[in-house]
């Protein structure tokens, strides 16, 4: 049985209305790391 997303992904703009709703640096780092995620993936699959 596949297991079913309980929240569906945020898309960029959706992120972005975050920070803007809430510009502080405890909301900024880790968007910045999901921001950096794809960049770290495909780092990861080189090894």
């Amino acid at each position: 049985m596949p297991k079913v997303a309980r929240y569906p992904p945020l898309t960029r703009t959706e992120l972005r209305a975050l920070y803007e709703s809430c510009p502080t640096p405890e909301v900024r780092r880790p968007l910045w790391e999901i921001d950096r995620l794809p960049g770290i993936k495909g780092e990861v699959s080189c090894l």
